[in-house]
């Protein structure tokens, strides 16, 4: 049955998986993003293969094969996209996006390793950003993820808030405006969620793909962090979600985190609208998932058994634990 948001891990857990499987991802050709936003991973690989075919050192293509790592779901597949990108440093030094990929790529085996697991990987991943810093300093989306990786990393693995707080500012110097963004992701993580709110809120919606993108990414976490708060602070989540899905409609995760809020406050028709224009902006399991739970609230068995099934066979797929709950709900729904 539905997780409440009450009882899930605190927002700096859910804010480091946010920040590593929902970074930007603009490094690939218009005609691969299409097809990632897509949800075509079959597409993706045919059009990888093409590409190293042509030049098996083709940067673009093995940055697309690091993140069909990351959005798989597989190991096997991430360890892939770890070598790949591995080989687009090695071919390309000073290309800033290959070492933005490694350290994202290598910071999702991080985090799927667990903390003690993860300690191995963490210096690589630190020194993959402060490359990526180094070669592009008025890149926005390398100042993001180096800062995540400061602000969610244990001291002892070289994280560091005084060192986001420095990277912030240094950033400020070159990028004003932009850096505001930084400013908020740092905001949100000390739960200073008003303030981090504010700064984006008084922003107009940017123009660039890669700053909305990471403005829109920052809004979202700060509705999360309402949400987890504690009491959580559910109408206040709702209404920023709301401004969030009214500037940026082509993005799903307001979507669906509004469906997740008016879920755990069992307005289940709203719940249902949210997740079905997610799941048309962009399909997975997650969103089948939760609009299978709230339709079978409403009594909708058929259209939550669909749900259910759509969701046992997306790729990438749920984890393990997940997809044992899916199952049990699917056999309790079939037809006897």
């Amino acid at each position: 049955m539905p997780t409440s948001l009450r009882t899930s891990p605190r927002l700096s857990a859910v804010a480091a998986l946010a920040a590593f499987l929902a970074a930007p991802v603009l490094a690939q050709t218009p005609a691969l993003d299409a097809l990632f936003e897509r949800g075509d991973p079959t597409a993706v690989e045919r059009e990888v293969q093409r590409l190293l075919v042509a030049n098996p050192a083709d940067p673009t293509a093995l940055m697309a094969t690091a993140r069909l790592g990351i959005e798989s779901g597989d190991e096997a597949k991430l360890d892939a996209g770890v070598a790949a990108a591995e080989r687009c440093v090695a071919a390309a030094p000073k290309l800033a996006d290959c070492q933005l990929w490694l350290g994202r790529v290598l910071g999702v085996k991080a985090l799927n390793a667990g903390m003690l697991g993860g300690m191995r990987y963490a210096s690589r991943v630190k020194a993959a950003f402060e490359q990526a810093v180094a070669l592009a300093p008025d890149d926005l989306a390398a100042r993001f993820d180096l800062n995540q990786f400061l602000l969610i990393a244990p001291g002892i693995a070289g994280g560091s808030v005084a060192a986001a707080r420095r990277n912030t500012e240094d950033y400020a110097t070159r990028q004003p405006a932009r850096a505001e963004i930084l400013r908020a992701q740092l905001d949100a993580h000390e739960e200073q969620f008003a303030a981090a709110q504010e700064r984006l809120l008084r922003m107009p919606v940017p123009t660039d793909r890669t700053e909305r993108d990471l403005w829109g990414q920052v809004l979202v976490a700060i509705s999360i962090g309402y949400a987890f708060a504690k009491p959580p602070q559910l109408d206040a989540a709702r209404k920023l979600l709301e401004t969030a899905a009214a500037r940026l409609p082509d993005d799903p995760q307001p979507r669906y985190w509004l469906g997740r809020v008016a879920q755990e406050q069992k307005r289940y028709d709203d719940a249902r609208r949210h997740f079905e224009q997610a799941t048309q902006a962009q399909p997975q399991w997650r969103t089948w998932w939760r609009l299978a739970q709230v339709q079978e609230a409403l009594g909708e068995a058929a259209a939550a058994l669909a749900n259910y099934q759509r969701a046992l066979g997306a790729r990438p797929g749920a984890p393990e634990k997940i997809r044992k709950e899916i199952e049990e709900r699917v056999a309790a729904l079939k037809p006897r």
